[in-house]
């Protein structure tokens, strides 16, 4: 029925474009959905009339039929008749299927003012002029298909704006979560939905690098390239302070484990614990490890054997010289720990494995050794002396100039460091109270 006030749906049909059949469809429709006795009170007939009608010996005329459109909804007589028929009663499609442009246009119009037109107009363009809209917009070109390829690759090592990605581990990991997510999908907007919630939020930065691979190659206008970039938001990364907890017990208690149960770990435990490297670097190191080979410093424009040991002073340092990703330029340890990595050198175990081990034996996690040492070497040793072992030339901005220097500074300080912490593995407490500033070395 139509709401006081306001003129109703059917009053704007043209009756004479509605045929026979259809209104006695339209009848038929009436008295199953609502009952013959309800239908006949409403059109005000006898029950031979009403019989007459429905066995199609009398025509529902246009009074009859205008009530009956009263019982029912817009969207049941397209149900009934189809929305066509609608569109030919309504004057849009003429009989002959043409269409009235003007009244077309219209309708359009009203969806500048009416949202739930509005939708229904684009979602239907979406579904059925989804390529003819992408060429008229200029956005998505014509079947662009993601493939992880040589190209990328090279793409991400080398060529791409920023810190290259060159870890093996993470190239690894970014092809594996591309191949599952990404590989062989078309570029739509149905795919930017898609890696917008996808749960894993390292594949909007995937996604993000592979547009600027596109951009790159020149396979995207600039325009696609910078909606893309706006829309498709990177990685969030929850920034809160973090009150780390550093148990010298639990740290020395690992490494006495270790020593009983594990010695290539205890090894890799040790060697953080003395140099801060790590793990994956202090595996690195073990795997390849050539203390003989001469290799040549860039900073210092130099030649080098990997290791160096001052027998003198009771320490080496090996050359690592990782510069990419996160660096390491040279691991620092104690002399007699040589024999245990000559033992095991060549032997390699993946950082995954490690950590797995440390859980199921509750040992304290390998990243605590990295920020224990730190803390330890900053209060015995000069901060720029302790950056520079760590390999912190972000915060350093060291330079070819001071390399040399502070190399110097190291090995003249290094030994300070490593008494302390050879004294922490007998006495915890001790690098407890360094911790709290209850001992001031320097």
């Amino acid at each position: 029925m139509g709401v006081a006030g306001s003129v109703a749906w059917y009053e704007q049909l043209d009756f004479s474009k509605i045929s026979d059949s259809d209104r006695y469809k339209l009848l038929e429709y009436a008295v199953n959905r609502l009952g013959k006795d309800r239908v006949q009170q409403a059109l005000n007939v006898s029950r031979y009339t009403m019989w007459r009608l429905l066995n199609k010996k009398v025509k529902v005329d246009d009074v009859k039929l205008k009530i009956i459109l009263s019982l029912i909804t817009p969207r049941e007589f397209e149900e009934v008749l189809g929305a066509e028929k609608r569109l030919i009663a309504s004057g849009v499609v003429r009989e002959d299927g043409t269409v009235d442009y003007s009244m077309a246009i219209e309708i359009l119009k009203r969806a500048i003012r009416d949202e739930y037109l509005k939708q229904l107009i684009i979602r239907f363009v979406v579904d059925n002029f989804r390529e003819d809209v992408k060429r008229a917009i200029g956005l998505f070109p014509v079947r662009v298909t993601l493939h992880w390829d040589e190209g990328f690759e090279e793409f991400l090592k080398h060529r791409k704006k920023g810190k290259k990605i060159t870890d093996e581990r993470t190239l690894s990991d970014y092809r594996s979560l591309f191949m599952k997510a990404l590989e062989g999908k078309q570029l739509t907007p149905e795919l930017v939905e898609y890696v917008i919630n996808y749960p894993n939020q390292w594949l909007r930065n995937i996604f993000r690098h592979y547009v600027r691979y596109l951009y790159h190659r020149r396979k995207i206008p600039l325009e696609t390239f910078g909606w893309l970039m706006e829309v498709v938001p990177a990685r969030k990364w929850k920034k809160k302070v973090k009150a780390r907890e550093i148990n010298v017990e639990h740290v020395v208690k690992s490494i006495e484990f270790l020593k009983q149960n594990h010695e290539l770990y205890y090894l890799y435990y040790v060697l953080m614990y003395y140099s801060g490297a790590r793990l994956k670097h202090v595996i690195k190191m073990i795997a390849d490890y050539s203390p003989k080979e001469v290799v040549k410093i860039e900073m210092t424009d130099s030649y080098t054997e990997r290791l160096i040991c001052f027998e003198d002073k009771g320490f080496c340092r090996y050359y690592l010289g990782i510069h990419t990703g996160k660096p390491c330029e040279w691991i620092y340890f104690p002399a007699e720990l040589s024999l245990l990595i000559e033992k095991f050198k060549g032997v390699k175990r993946w950082d995954d494995s490690v950590s797995k081990y440390a859980r199921e034996h509750k040992l304290v996690n390998a990243k605590v050794f990295r920020e224990l040492h730190w803390q330890i070497l900053k209060k015995v040793i000069d901060k720029d002396v302790a950056m520079f072992i760590q390999t912190r030339f972000g915060e350093l901005e060291v330079s070819a100039s001071s390399y040399d220097n502070l190399l110097r500074d190291a090995d003249i300080q290094y030994p300070k460091a490593m008494k302390v912490l050879r004294r922490g593995l007998q006495d915890p407490g001790y690098l407890r109270d360094i911790l709290l500033e209850k001992i001031h070395l320097k």
